[in-house]
């Protein structure tokens, strides 16, 4: 009997899932990836799957899903939310709370961003063109990019910082304004800018999971800062949370840009006056 990754609960959901694809000639293969596949899984782990399908196949995620999902009554496991997230991709939660999601594709199409972590499951035994795991590694390492140059990454860390500082402008005009969801949102958006040219310039593919597993921990202590007290209205929270993330941009800069980017005089004008008035 062949062994999963994961606990009982994955393990059985895995092993249904295999079987009723196994038992489907449009599926040539069924895959793992993400933390199941790499060993560093916990209870609260996901199922990442990859499911290869013939060339000539043209898969409907939530249709699939949903038919997929029936199945798995069988052991008991019923759909609470399936999402579409793409024209080959969906997300399920069970009402047991586990989570999986699956991609359906052709081997030409198999995504880079899986190879390092992918575990190939169950194939289909079809003579000189069986699936194997180098096969599939093979298929997703000819769909990477380029690795940018230094010159395409300097003009992308020109687009994310300049953004960065129109959007604390954004802020400001939004605390004028008394629009404290506005506020919030473009809080966000700075976070979320910084985090990005954090994974650019040292060597991540997600921006969430780089900057977790990589940026020291003051650095995050100090993006931190730029959260704002969840209550409502609260815009001294919003308004803390501002002169934080206006500190960031000028002194942690040079971090999160490997020093590939300091910001302009002009820009550095801007902040100055947006913080004069916070006064």
């Amino acid at each position: 009997k062949r062994q999963y990754p994961g606990n009982q609960h994955h393990q059985r959901a895995l092993r249904a899932i295999v079987a009723i694809y196994a038992a489907d000639a449009r599926v040539r293969g069924v895959a793992l990836f993400g933390s199941l596949a790499c060993g560093n899984w916990d209870d609260a782990s996901d199922l990442d799957l990859d499911v290869v399908i013939a060339d000539d196949v043209q898969i409907e995620p939530i249709a699939e899903l949903t038919a997929l999902c029936e199945k798995l009554e069988t052991i008991g496991e019923r759909a609470a939310v399936i999402v579409r997230k793409a024209a080959d991709r969906g997300d399920v939660v069970l009402a047991s709370l586990l989570e999986f999601s699956i991609r359906y594709h052709p081997l030409a199409t198999t995504s880079p961003n899986i190879v390092e972590s992918l575990r190939l499951l169950w194939r289909r035994d079809e003579g000189a063109a069986t699936l194997g795991d180098e096969l599939l590694r093979a298929a997703g390492r000819a769909n990477r990019e380029a690795p940018a140059t230094e010159a395409e990454q300097i003009l992308a860390l020109d687009t994310l910082v300049g953004e960065c500082v129109r959007q604390a402008l954004g802020v400001q005009r939004a605390l004028a304004r008394h629009r404290y969801w506005f506020a919030v949102e473009e809080l966000h958006t700075i976070r979320t800018l910084l985090m990005e040219a954090f994974t650019l310039t040292h060597g991540g593919a997600r921006d969430l999971h780089t900057f977790q597993a990589q940026a020291d921990p003051s650095l995050q202590a100090h993006l931190a800062q730029t959260l704002p007290t969840p209550a409502l209205d609260d815009f001294p929270s919003v308004q803390r949370a501002l002169l934080a993330a206006l500190d960031v941009l000028e002194r942690d800069l040079p971090i999160y840009t490997a020093n590939r980017r300091a910001l302009t005089p002009d820009e550095r004008d801007v902040l100055s006056q947006i913080r004069q008035r916070q006064r």
